[in-house]
Order: C-alpha cells, then sequence, then structure tokens
C-alpha cells in the first residue's frame, strides 16, 4: 500500500487500520484453521512485491511465492489477473507484464498436475447440510448465489450477525430474485467503473477487480465449494473494499473544510469505521473463546443452522453426563425439540436428540 500510495502514506495507514480490526476477520486470526488464509496472503503480498522488481530472478520468486500462496489456498489464483494488472497500472513495459504472465503461468501449470496427482478419482459429495446451495435448484440456484455476493458485503458493511457457519438452515429456502437483481445492478455499475477508472489508469480499478475476483472465486458463483459461506472467505476480498472506501473518503470529502477538533472530515470518517469495528471485534472475540463459548452465543443470536444445534446438543450431552443439573437437561430438551422441529427430515436429527 504505501508503494501503491506514495504521495499519501496516512490513506495507506487508514487502509490498514479500518482493515485490522475488521470484525469479519476475527474468525480467521482466532481459528487455527483459518493459519492457511494468513499464510496464502502473506505469499501473495510477497509475490506482488517482488513482480514489481523489474528483475527476471525476483520474477521467478515471485512465481514460486504465488505457488505456494495456491498450495495454501487454492483461491490466490485469483492474483494471476491482480499482479500484472498492478504492473499496467503503474506503467511497466510490456514485456515484463508477458514475462510475469509467462512465470505466473507456470505456476499454476505446477499447481494444477499436483493437484491432478493428488485429487485423482476424488469424488465430490453434494451434502446439502454443508452447502446451502445444493438446496436449489434450477435458475433459483442462481438467485441465491447471487445473493451470497451481496451477503458477503453485507457481513462486511454491517457484520452484527456473524456466525461460525453459514450453512444449511442460517439462510431460509426461498426466492432471491430481488436481491439477486440488486446484485446485478451492482456488478454491472462496478463493471462499469472498472472501465472508466482503469482507462485514467485509477487504481480503483484494480481493488474492485480485487474485491470481485477474489470473492468470485469463494462464493461458489462458478464452482461449488465445501461451504455456503464462511467470515473467513472474506479474509482477502475485503482488502479490495476497504481500500475503495478510503479512497473514496479521502479522494471526494477532502474538499470540504470540515473539522472536528483537529480531525478533517476524511480522518473523522476513518476513526469512526475503526471505533465502530472495534467494538464489534472485541465482543467477537469473547465469543471466540473456546467452542461451547462460539456455538452458544451463535444459536442464542438466532442463528439455529443445523450444525449450530447438532454441535451444541453434543456439548451440552457431554456436560450433562458431567453435571447432571436440571437446568442443563431443560437446555437439551429444546434443543432437541428445536431440532426435530427445523429439520425433521435429517436422519442425524433423531440420532443426536
Amino acid at each position: 500500500l504505501s508503494n501503491l500510495f506514495k504521495n499519501n502514506l496516512f490513506i495507506a495507514f487508514s487502509i490498514t487500520l479500518i482493515w485490522v480490526v475488521l470484525p469479519v476477520n476475527i474468525e480467521v486470526v482466532a481459528n487455527i484453521k483459518s493459519r492457511d488464509e494468513i499464510l496464502a496472503l502473506i505469499f501473495i503480498l510477497s509475490s506482488i512485491s517482488l513482480a514489481l522488481k523489474n528483475n527476471i530472478y525476483f520474477n521467478i520468486c515471485s512465481g514460486a511465492a504465488l505457488l505456494f500462496a495456491m498450495m495454501c489456498k487454492e483461491s490466490s489464483i485469483a492474483f494471476i489477473v491482480l499482479i500484472p494488472l498492478i504492473l499496467y497500472l503503474k506503467s511497466y513495459s510490456k514485456k515484463h507484464i508477458y514475462k510475469t504472465i509467462a512465470i505466473l503461468g507456470s505456476s499454476i501449470t505446477i499447481l494444477f498436475l499436483i493437484r491432478y496427482r493428488v485429487l485423482d478419482n476424488y469424488e465430490v459429495l453434494e451434502i446439502k447440510i454443508n452447502n446451502n446451495v445444493f438446496s436449489f435448484t434450477g435458475v433459483e440456484r442462481w438467485y441465491y448465489k447471487l445473493f451470497l455476493i451481496l451477503e458477503y458485503i453485507r457481513l462486511y458493511l454491517f457484520p452484527t450477525n456473524l456466525s461460525w457457519d453459514y450453512n444449511y438452515g442460517y439462510h431460509e429456502i426461498k426466492s432471491y430474485l430481488l436481491e439477486a437483481l440488486f446484485t446485478l445492478l451492482l456488478i454491472f455499475a462496478s463493471v462499469y467503473m472498472f472501465i472508466i477508472t482503469i482507462k485514467q489508469k485509477s487504481y480503483y480499478s484494480l481493488f474492485i477487480a480485487w474485491f470481485y475476483i477474489c470473492l468470485l472465486v469463494v462464493s461458489n458463483t462458478f464452482y461449488l465449494i465445501g461451504t455456503t459461506m464462511a467470515d473467513r472467505l472474506l479474509f482477502t476480498p475485503s482488502i479490495g473494499i476497504t481500500v475503495i472506501i478510503v479512497m473514496l473518503l479521502y479522494n471526494y470529502l477532502s474538499k470540504y473544510d470540515i473539522k472536528v477538533f483537529w480531525l478533517k472530515l476524511p480522518s473523522l470518517l476513518v476513526l469512526v469505521f475503526v471505533v465502530y469495528y472495534t467494538f464489534l471485534s472485541m465482543n467477537r472475540v469473547e465469543d471466540w473463546k473456546n467452542d461451547y463459548t462460539l456455538i452458544k452465543s451463535d444459536y442464542e443470536n438466532g442463528n439455529t443452522n443445523f450444525k449450530t444445534i447438532i454441535g451444541l446438543i453434543k456439548m451440552t450431552t457431554n456436560r450433562i453426563e458431567k453435571n447432571k443439573s436440571t437446568k442443563l437437561i431443560e437446555q437439551g430438551n429444546k434443543l432437541s425439540s428445536d431440532m426435530v422441529r427445523l429439520y425433521p427430515k435429517f436422519e442425524d436429527t433423531y440420532k443426536y436428540t
């Protein structure tokens, strides 16, 4: 960021500050499973930095770094497009850009060879409780996929109903036509802005592409993944939307001579974002104290998806075996009733209740 915003390092600082305190990023830090997200981003940023060096040895290292990023998270493949875009916006020569594309392409080839070798004959099971997209068919499935993109944007801007699991039961099984139309309108507007800003070689185009390309890879849009959605999957895409918001604040509000104490309007709004997100993040960290507090807090917040209730039933049963209190037994009975009421068609419902 400091390389991109050399003329105003305070913008780079503001972007970093907001991104660090995002509530949707709490899962990545608190959950050991998400170490792959952190490692992937470290290798991605390393790959970008090395690609900016006009030296063949650094460029080869850039390709190696992207390979390591993709081996951590295959969604890092998005940067085969984004890294050349960065070079184009920074006015590197066509020769350097084509050379970089060739090196990054070689990394992707190596990844797919390894992937084919390891996952040959691997069968993907359509398990409804793992990915709610399987609950929809035909055009309704596309409506729901588009809705998920809108949901990710909502989680970023208004992260007040975060969940450890967004699978079967978190969203209603209904038509999402209106939400899909709104999402399409938003995408068309973003594409229009991308075309306008890339002609001007503006960084807006880069981070519009950053957000959407990184998100589309993990949002079930073009191929189905092992979950409906997750906070951790917004870890890298959220950089794009954070940069866009901060750039808009400083580029369009700096002209207004409004100050609160010593802070100008853009800085004041950045501070508001930071305070708001910090408060929500601190509360969310408490939820991640252990498995029981995490799942219990989700249930109490109204997130009654299948895995949340199953998980809570298992943990409550274990606690009852250690302490046969009336309160715990009443909790277990209520959970069992909720399970039968919400998910009567699943075998696991009766196995655990």
